[in-house]
């Protein structure tokens, strides 16, 4: 396995795909991506804001073109021992580009968990960060890919105190129109955004930062 000694990264299949010139590369990692489509807003509003995440990515190798290699050596993937790291990462990025300052981040792997994860009125904004999907004749989030989440499953446990949710993922147009015919009275945002989440991390494994871009 090559030695990265530095730091490294790579643009998750969360987009299915992308990478882009390794100049295009370096600007994301320096200047960070403003997500199109979000209104920004300085102030969380009652109950603060939480950011939940499906399945994080598992970081490739770069093959001799400079982009990731999905066939060769994973060379970061989340573990107990990064994954504070990983959420601090989460939430900067969050406040970078959505203006929003997260009061917590945490993962969930199905509708229980993010019933759980949301309460009773703790939060009145929730930023969604993984995978999308439009399929058949309804649309979904997947957390991770073997659980599938429509945009009305998601709807139904969000409590009252939610006003604005922000997905952050493949293409979120659908599971956002459906989610929002099943709660009218909440702001779901990201329709239309194809982006791809960049993990930027040191030789312990730790997290350095997180970046979004368009695919």
């Amino acid at each position: 396995m090559p030695s990265f000694t530095v730091e490294s990264w790579w643009v998750d299949h969360l987009s299915q795909g992308g990478g882009g010139s390794g100049a295009e590369k370096n600007e994301v990692v320096q200047q960070g991506i403003t997500v199109a489509g979000y209104t920004s807003d300085s102030a969380n509003g009652r109950g603060g804001t939480l950011v939940v995440y499906g399945e994080p990515p598992n970081v490739c190798e770069l093959g001799a073109n400079g982009q990731p290699n999905e066939s060769g050596d994973v060379v970061w993937r989340l573990t107990d021992e990064n994954q504070d790291s990983y959420e601090a990462a989460l939430k900067r990025s969050v406040k970078a580009n959505l203006k929003l300052s997260a009061t917590d981040a945490l993962p969930v792997s199905n509708l229980d968990d993010i019933k759980a994860a949301l309460g009773d009125g703790n939060y009145s904004k929730v930023v969604y960060i993984g995978h999308s999907m439009n399929y058949g004749d309804g649309t979904g989030i997947l957390i991770p890919s073997a659980q599938t989440v429509s945009g009305t499953e998601l709807a139904g446990v969000l409590p009252a105190s939610v006003k604005d949710v922000y997905f952050i993922g493949c293409d979120p147009s659908g599971v956002a129109a459906q989610a929002a015919a099943a709660a009218p009275g909440v702001n779901f945002h990201g329709a239309g955004n194809l982006l791809n989440q960049n993990v930027i991390f040191n030789s312990s494994q730790q997290v350095i930062r997180i970046t979004f871009s368009p695919q």
